[in-house]
């Protein structure tokens, strides 16, 4: 697709600017330096005031110079930026052409260049004073380790560098082609005004919005961006009931299984390489339809954004029929009716590890997932669902501590392997949601035992 790469100088009192439009940058750029040398400024190279449009495999290069007088003794300081335009994209099927979110203030044709810079120039300062009163408050935190504040901030790198896109919600299709899933012709008022927003699971794992690990990063968005989470979780939402019967054969056991069942909450929103939000579950390792961890993460994500939200009452209204048809298939996967779901292998987000029958990780997420849909319930006033949804939540508290608690920890599974008897440190993943939507247990005991085997076992706990 089309980009377009501008240089610019901050122009002010004492700042001389001056350009090449183009030069070769292959070799050593002895011709540019030469300019600065002996000129000490740069001269245009082109009439036409704009470079020459590169095919493919040609590179060429521009640059900028500020000139300005330092006396003896004194301090200057000049800006510069880059900035670059591609207000068009498409993805490796090219069946969709969507649009960048910052072309709703630039433009879609490309021209926007000169325009970008004069408004990084302009706005930089006050971006660095939100930056540093943003930041301020946990780097001069003396009760913080180093190691914590440099997590907090410098890993937030990922949601920027991360193969993100972030695109209006109106888009073209390829002359013949419609798409069918509801996630690319999303129409909720969410996505239409603040666009649609994707980001790898990594940069060797291309898969966008991976939900099962969405789960754990999502904070960042919803802390920090809160618009742009509430939109993954529309999207996410509107494939729910969708189905898609395309066949497709799964690495791990080398069976054929439709993409996409209805009333499942996706793996992902589909591959960079095909075309995201129209064919979902890019995964191929196992056939995630019947994964137990992704529908109930889905609830916990509904019951935490909705408090974020400010007691959102029309995302909560919004989201309900999904969160029943969510809860409703996890229903079905107890297999056994003692209120817990049922593990049947590698059906979770932990995708090499075995879980049989109950286990502490899934059953914890279930049990968490039922508390989520019985306060989701009372705020609705649905209190039918409420008595439901409370009934299988007592009986599977019962089930989870007699089937799994050994006194100081929940065992893996409940299967005789030797595994079974295992400390998962994520068993605490449903309780850490509910913690986070301000429902709270004394898991103290728990946690250290999970810490105490954490040391005994790697130096690097």
């Amino acid at each position: 697709m089309p980009c377009t790469y501008g240089l610019g100088v901050l122009k002010k009192e004492g700042v001389t600017a001056s350009y090449k439009l183009e030069w070769n940058p292959v070799g050593t750029g002895g011709s540019l330096w030469h300019e600065l040398l002996h000129q000490g400024q740069l001269s245009t190279s082109s009439e036409s005031g704009k470079s020459e449009t590169t095919r493919r495999g040609k590179e060429i290069a521009c640059a900028v110079c500020a000139k300005l007088t330092v006396c003896s003794g004194e301090t200057r300081t000049t800006e510069m930026c880059l900035v670059w335009d591609m207000p068009r994209i498409c993805f490796g099927a090219a069946e969709q052409e969507y649009y960048r979110r910052y072309t709703r203030w630039f433009g879609r044709e490309g021209k926007a260049a000169a325009q970008l810079c004069a408004y990084a120039l302009s706005k930089y300062n006050d971006w660095e004073e939100r930056i540093n009163k943003w930041q301020s408050p946990i780097l001069d935190n003396t009760d913080l380790p180093a190691w914590y504040k440099s997590a907090l901030f410098n890993e937030l790198y990922y949601v920027s560098d991360g193969g993100t896109v972030w695109v209006d919600a109106d888009f073209k299709s390829r002359p013949g082609h419609t798409p069918v899933s509801p996630a690319v012709v999303n129409p909720t008022q969410q996505v239409q005004e603040y666009g649609k927003f994707a980001y790898l699971e990594g940069q060797e794992y291309r898969m966008y919005n991976t939900y099962d690990v969405h789960y754990y990063a999502s904070f960042a968005l919803a802390m920090l961006w809160p618009q742009l989470e509430i939109c993954i979780l529309y999207d996410i939402a509107a494939v729910v009931p969708y189905e898609d019967a395309e066949p497709i054969k799964h690495l791990f056991d080398g069976n054929v299984d439709m993409r996409k069942d209805a009333g499942c909450v996706p793996h992902d929103m589909g591959d960079p390489d095909d075309e995201p939000w129209e064919r979902v579950n890019a995964y191929l390792v196992h056939d995630t339809v019947n994964w137990k961890d992704l529908n109930l993460k889905f609830v916990l994500q509904v019951y935490r954004d909705y408090l974020l939200h400010d007691n959102d009452l029309q995302l909560l209204s919004a989201m309900w029929p999904i969160v029943q048809a969510a809860m409703e298939r996890g229903l079905k996967q107890d297999t056994d009716g003692d209120g817990i779901i049922n593990n049947c292998g590698a059906d979770q987000t932990y995708d090499t590890w075995k879980m049989i029958g109950a286990s502490a990780y899934c059953g914890g997420l279930w049990l968490a997932a039922l508390k989520a849909t019985c306060e989701i319930a009372t705020v609705l006033g649905e209190v039918e669902q409420h008595d439901k949804y409370l009934s299988v939540l007592q009986l599977g508290k019962k089930s989870y501590q007699e089937k799994l608690w050994t006194g100081s920890y929940y065992r893996f599974d409940t299967s005789s392997r030797k595994c079974s008897e295992s400390i998962m440190s994520d068993q605490l993943a449903g309780y850490w949601y509910l913690r986070a939507s301000g429902i709270e247990q004394d898991v103290r005991s728990l946690l250290c035992r999970i810490i105490n085997t954490s040391k005994r076992m790697s130096a690097f706990s």
